[in-house]
């Protein structure tokens, strides 16, 4: 199986969303999925890869065998022959060159670390809606069929619920007070996100490329193994609802049958109730053309 579990466990059971864009999902039906990095993550959310700490307490998130391998790295690999010098003159200090150390571990984990983002839920969010499927649809799955899907693709995957923190707690004194439960997201800050940002439940599948590409697509991804139910957004109109779950089938007839429109925003999703409602605004439409036909001819001119 190419998928790891990471701090934060995703039962692969558990229902996961994706509230995406129409051109997203018709991505998606082509067979293909674009999986940004986190620095393209990071230019549409500054809070994006959230530090947990300053660079004195994160040192606590590797072991001594991993500070020398990759101080080593940094040294030979990313310096500039002047900061190379800095380097040396700081190594009398010790710590002084920790900021330097983290910052290049950090640059290079968001150019070459992608997620795709996911929303766990038992049940649909009208937060969500609004947010990222307005006009769009709502894909559901669960980690185990994309599990399936990914096996085709032959490389390994983390996944891990987010963890959201107050910056407003004191972290570092957590950390110095011999707290390690921390250490984790010092080594992965791309699965750090505000408090504010709980809502969103989030869940992310990551991935490992040295491109230091913007993203990457997967290509010959079948939909059908993945998508377990396609939602368009409740508030579209019967008709462009229809047409939606018509261009589903005609690229895929499998995923026609798990197609449907989100009755969100209806009063009685269980009842008929709502057909009726249309039904009796199109008959009093009609009502209304025939009554133009009596209005004083003012009334008649754009």
């Amino acid at each position: 199986m190419p998928i790891e579990q990471g701090p934060i466990p995703v039962d692969e059971n558990e229902p996961l969303w994706r509230y995406v864009r129409l051109n997203t999902l018709f991505h998606y039906l082509a067979g293909k999925a674009f999986i940004p990095s986190i620095k393209t993550l990071r230019e549409c959310d500054p809070t994006e890869g959230l530090e947990v700490c300053d660079e004195v307490w994160a040192m606590v998130g590797f072991s001594d065998e991993e500070k020398c391998e990759i101080a080593k790295w940094v040294y030979e690999k990313r310096l500039s022959p002047g900061e190379k010098k800095c380097w040396d003159v700081n190594k009398t200090h010790p710590g002084a060159n920790q900021l330097v150390y983290l910052q290049h571990y950090y640059e290079v984990l968001e150019e070459t670390r992608y997620a795709w983002c996911w929303f766990r839920s038992n049940h649909e969010s009208a937060a969500m809606w609004q947010l990222y499927g307005h006009d769009g649809a709502a894909l559901r799955t669960t980690l185990k069929s994309l599990s399936s899907m990914l096996d085709s693709n032959g490389q390994v995957w983390l996944v891990s619920g987010v963890k959201y923190i107050n910056r407003n707690q004191d972290l570092g004194r957590q950390v110095a007070w011999g707290s390690n439960h921390i250490a984790p997201w010092i080594r992965r800050p791309f699965l750090v996100k505000r408090k504010e940002y709980e809502h969103e439940h989030e869940v992310r599948l990551v991935k490992v490329d040295p491109g230091g590409r913007p993203g990457i697509t997967l290509e010959g991804v079948d939909p059908e193994k993945w998508m377990e139910n396609i939602v368009f957004w409740p508030g579209f109109p019967r008709s462009e609802a229809e047409a939606l779950v018509q261009a589903v089938a005609r690229i895929s007839p499998n995923l026609a049958k798990r197609t449907q429109t989100s009755q969100l925003f209806q009063r009685d999703p269980t009842s008929s109730s709502d057909s009726a409602r249309e039904a009796l605004k199109e008959d009093c439409a009609g009502l209304a053309s025939k009554d133009a036909q009596n209005w004083p001819s003012l009334l008649s001119r754009p």
